[in-house]
C-alpha cells in the first residue's frame, strides 16, 4: 500500500518543481521550509558575461551549502536587495501577504542583528518607500532612486561623489544639441548623476529621428573629451515621449551602493539579489568583486522562446519586464523564494530529530492532501456516499 502511494504520488509531481519549497502561510508553518540540505545541487559558472536567464542555474542545496559555508566564515558580509519583486511581488502597487511581510521583517532583522553583516535595500522608487515598510528594523540600511536617495539615519554613513561641474558642462551642451536641432522638450535633473531630456510624441516633427540624432551627437560630444568618459548618452522611446538620457555608468545606476562600500571594504562574502534588467549593475558590480548574485525572475519556457523567435514584435510584458540576459551566478523563480533563500542562509542547521520531526509533520499534511488531489482527478465530480470530503 505504502508504495502504491508512493507512485501516484510521483505521478502528481511537477517534473520542474523548484527544490526551495514555499512555505504555506499559516500561524504554525509561516516559517517552515526545507533545511539548507533539502534544496538540489547545480553548478556555478564562473565566467563574467551576460546569459540568457534560462541559463542562469537554478540555485540548490550544493549552491546554498556553499553561500553558507563562506557566510559563517567570512568576518564581515554584505547584502545589496532589491525590494520589488525580489522580496515582494513584482507589480508596483502589489503587497506581500501579512505572513510573508513577517517573515520578510523576521529575516531582514536577523540578519541586521548580527554585527558583521552590512545589508542594503536598494530601489529605484523613492527612499520613503522603504521607509514605510522597513524604516524601524534595527541597523538596516535603506537607499532610493537607485542609490542615490539616502536615508539619513542608515548606520552605514557614505559620501556620494561630487561629479558636478562635469554634469553642468554636459547638460549646457545638451541643451544647445536640443537648440541647434530644434526639439521641443523639457530637460530634467534626476539626481546628480543623470540628466533626462523628454519630448512627447505629439511635439516630434519627424517621429523619433531628431531625437535619435541629438543621442547621436550628444555620445560624440562624450567620445571626443576624456573628462566625460565615465559618462553615457541613452535613447529611450516610452509609451508617450522619447527619452535621451545622460548618466554616470557606474553613479547613475544600481551600481552605485555596491562599489562605494566595495571600496571601503572587501568582505569574503558579499551577494546581491535583483528581478529587473536595472538591478544587473548591481550583479555586475558583485560578479567583477568575486562574489555572488540571484536573479530573482521565472524564465520564458522553451516554447514561450520558440515563439518569441517568430513574433515581430514581440509584444511587452508588464508583469515580467523586459527580456534581458544576466550577470547573475544562480536564479530563484519568484520572491517567495528568495524569502526562503535568505531565511536558510541565516537559520541555525537542524538537528536530525528536529529534521525528522519536520519530516513526518510534511507527511502529515500531504497525506490528505494527495488523497483530495486523487479524488478530484479521478471522481465525477458528484457528490455519493462514499465521495471522499473534498
Amino acid at each position: 500500500m505504502l508504495y502504491t502511494i508512493i507512485a501516484i504520488a510521483l505521478l502528481f509531481a511537477h517534473p520542474c518543481q523548484s527544490m526551495i519549497p514555499v512555505a504555506h502561510e499559516t500561524a504554525s508553518s509561516a516559517h517552515a521550509g526545507a533545511s539548507a540540505e533539502a534544496l538540489g545541487s547545480k553548478a556555478v559558472p564562473l565566467g563574467l558575461e551576460r546569459q540568457p536567464i534560462y541559463k542562469v542555474p537554478e540555485l540548490r542545496s550544493k549552491d546554498l551549502k556553499g553561500m553558507r559555508k563562506d557566510y559563517m566564515n567570512s568576518e564581515k558580509s554584505y547584502f545589496f536587495i532589491d525590494n520589488d519583486g525580489t522580496i515582494k511581488p513584482p507589480e508596483a502597487e502589489a503587497e506581500n501577504t501579512a505572513a510573508y511581510k513577517e517573515r520578510v521583517r523576521e529575516v531582514l532583522t536577523k540578519l541586521t542583528a548580527n554585527g558583521k553583516n552590512q545589508v542594503w535595500l536598494v530601489t529605484a522608487r523613492e527612499v520613503s518607500a522603504l521607509e514605510k515598510e522597513y524604516g524601524n528594523i534595527p541597523g538596516l540600511n535603506l537607499a532610493g532612486k537607485k542609490g542615490v536617495e539616502l536615508r539619513p539615519t542608515n548606520p552605514t554613513k557614505l559620501k556620494l561623489p561630487d561629479v558636478s561641474q562635469i554634469r553642468n558642462k554636459l547638460l549646457q551642451e545638451a541643451s544647445a544639441i536640443s537648440n541647434r536641432l530644434e526639439i521641443k522638450g523639457d530637460m530634467y535633473s534626476e539626481g546628480p548623476y543623470r540628466l533626462r531630456y523628454m519630448q512627447r510624441h505629439d511635439m516630434a516633427k519627424d517621429k523619433s529621428t531628431e531625437m535619435t540624432e541629438m543621442k547621436k551627437q550628444v555620445a560624440e560630444f562624450i567620445d571626443k573629451d576624456e573628462q566625460f568618459k565615465d559618462f553615457e548618452a541613452i535613447f529611450i522611446e516610452h509609451a508617450n515621449q522619447y527619452e535621451v538620457s545622460i548618466q554616470h555608468k557606474t553613479y547613475g545606476t544600481k551600481a552605485l551602493i555596491p562599489t562605494l562600500m566595495l571600496e571601503k571594504e572587501s568582505p569574503k562574502f558579499a551577494l546581491s539579489m535583483g528581478d529587473m534588467d536595472m538591478d544587473e549593475k548591481m550583479h555586475e558590480v558583485m560578479r567583477a568583486a568575486g562574489h555572488r548574485a540571484i536573479i530573482v525572475k521565472k524564465p520564458k519556457s522553451s516554447w514561450q522562446r520558440f515563439l518569441a523567435k517568430y513574433r515581430e514584435p514581440e509584444p511587452f510584458d508588464f508583469k515580467a519586464g523586459p527580456a534581458f540576459n544576466s550577470f547573475a551566478t544562480h536564479r530563484l523563480d519568484n520572491h517567495q523564494k528568495a524569502i526562503r533563500f535568505l531565511e536558510s542562509l541565516v537559520e541555525t542547521p537542524k538537528t536530525f530529530s528536529q529534521k525528522f520531526a519536520s519530516l513526518w509533520k510534511n507527511w502529515e499534511g500531504f497525506f490528505p492532501s494527495l488523497l483530495r488531489k486523487i479524488h478530484s482527478k479521478l471522481g465525477s465530480g458528484k457528490k455519493t456516499e462514499n465521495s471522499l470530503p473534498v
